[in-house]
């Protein structure tokens, strides 16, 4: 959480027990990948730490500056970027308990000293990264932020205006990296709400109320991507442990059509074209990156890269990749 009142005494040990949050974090609107961050969010004494990376404080509107005598310096300025810029790794960060430590040279926040080993909540030191904590003095009194906290979105951070169009992105990120089974597109959810192994499934609309359910198909579907006046979704059949393709159809479920066969997952659409998996993955697998246009025609894949997901950040497509045993996260390069 972020600024939860505490019983805890002022003042911190020398190697502050620290975890990854239990809860979603987002920034700027745009969610926070923290399993797979080179520098993930800290968790201490129930406070929010942010990694002050050069990606961070540029989306927070802070300024850096640091020299042998004066130590750190963290002040504000007057823009921000909207979007924040993730460092990501392939590799999971633990949920277990890790050490860090506190800041051991002079620190300053907007000119002010602080006197960091008597603080409640004191910067901290982890993977030779500066953590800045997410208190209701710093976060409201000293940047002007906004924050909010509730059990079901987490954490949430607004240093400055929202992006056109980013709380859309945001939804359908968010959707597709949890395996697509629901898609938002203004005051409609369509989704799967079954998803078994033994039917009945089905495909489904409703408003955001619950009210005017109606069933499209009668398709397990997953991936779902709503664009414009048309949804894209894979088929499976659980049963027999096949997928059946990608599919097409109107919003009001007319105008079923099967794109390709390809046993495909991981979907994605973009600029008229879907970006899928196919194939197995991991070390020993043969999963290749492919795409399609929405008409069916283009069929080409991208590459042998043992692909296990695909991953958006902001406009881009980024993969893990397993080769000789070591994962590699790599940016997509759709014009391949």
């Amino acid at each position: 959480m972020a600024s939860q009142p505490s019983s805890y005494a002022a003042g911190a040990p020398s190697a502050p027990i620290v975890k990854a949050p239990g809860f979603p974090v987002t920034v700027n609107g745009s969610v926070v990948d923290n399993k797979h961050s080179l520098y993930p969010l800290l968790l201490y004494r129930d406070i929010t730490y942010f990694p002050m990376t050069w990606n961070y404080t540029r989306a927070l509107g802070m300024t850096t500056a640091w020299d042998p005598v004066n130590g750190l310096a963290i002040g504000k300025q007057e823009s921000c970027d909207p979007v924040v810029c993730q460092d990501l790794t392939s590799q999971e960060n633990s949920e277990k308990e890790l050490k860090a430590t506190l800041v051991p040279f002079p620190v300053s926040v907007n000119g002010k000293a602080i006197s960091n080993a008597e603080e409640q909540y004191p910067l901290l030191l982890f993977r030779n990264i500066v953590y800045f904590p997410m208190t209701w003095n710093y976060t409201h009194d000293a940047f002007g932020w906004t924050t909010s906290w509730d059990a079901t979105n987490g954490f949430g951070v607004q240093a400055c205006e929202k992006a056109p169009g980013a709380d859309a992105k945001q939804t359908a990120a968010l959707n597709i990296a949890n395996g697509g089974q629901l898609a938002v597109q203004g005051v409609w959810i369509y989704m799967n709400p079954a998803n078994k192994y033994y039917g009945p499934n089905s495909l489904v609309k409703m408003k955001l109320d619950g009210s005017r359910k109606q069933t499209l198909s009668e398709d397990n579907a997953l991936s779902i991507n709503v664009v414009d006046d048309w949804i894209y979704y894979t088929a499976r059949d659980k049963a027999a442990d096949k997928n059946l393709g990608i599919f097409k159809m109107k919003t009001d479920g007319s105008q079923r059509t099967q794109i390709s066969s390809a046993g495909a997952y991981s979907v994605w659409v973009r600029d008229g074209w879907i970006y899928f998996i196919r194939g197995s993955f991991g070390i020993m697998g043969s999963a290749s990156i492919e795409k399609i246009r929405i008409d069916g025609t283009g069929h080409t894949a991208l590459g042998n890269a043992r692909a296990m997901s695909l991953y958006s950040v902001g406009d881009d497509l980024y993969y893990p990749a397993a080769f000789h045993g070591d994962n590699e996260l790599r940016k997509l390069e759709p014009k391949n």
